[in-house]
């Protein structure tokens, strides 16, 4: 019941005129009152248009695993750096997206 009173258009235009607390319905991201209530609401409704969820992707379980395994060892049990971590968090999910032809065989996402 929660999650469809927060889902309503009502509570989230309400939900987004508190600062900070931004909403992805798209009417109340439109809406003019929304736009004007903070500064940075436009630039929230800019954002929103160029976000890709990358979770929406079949590997999200493996990549979400792998994450939390690698990270998890550097936060919890302290082992490496946490470049090295995220370096190899990288390396993995590079090869996954390769492997399902996401990515170029030459592609490096450390030219970022």
């Amino acid at each position: 019941k929660w999650l469809e009173w927060f889902g309503r258009d009502d509570t989230q235009a309400k939900w987004g005129m508190m600062p900070g607390s931004f909403t992805c319905n798209a009417a109340v991201l439109e809406s003019d009152e929304f736009l004007n209530a903070w500064p940075f609401n436009p630039n929230m409704k800019e954002s929103f248009e160029l976000f890709q969820d990358w979770w929406a992707v079949p590997q999200y379980d493996e990549m979400l695993r792998t994450f939390s395994e690698i990270l998890g060892a550097y936060v919890i049990a302290g082992e490496g750096t946490a470049e090295e971590a995220l370096q190899e968090i990288t390396d993995i999910w590079t090869e996954i997206f390769e492997e399902d032809g996401y990515y170029e065989p030459d592609f490096d996402p450390n030219d970022f």
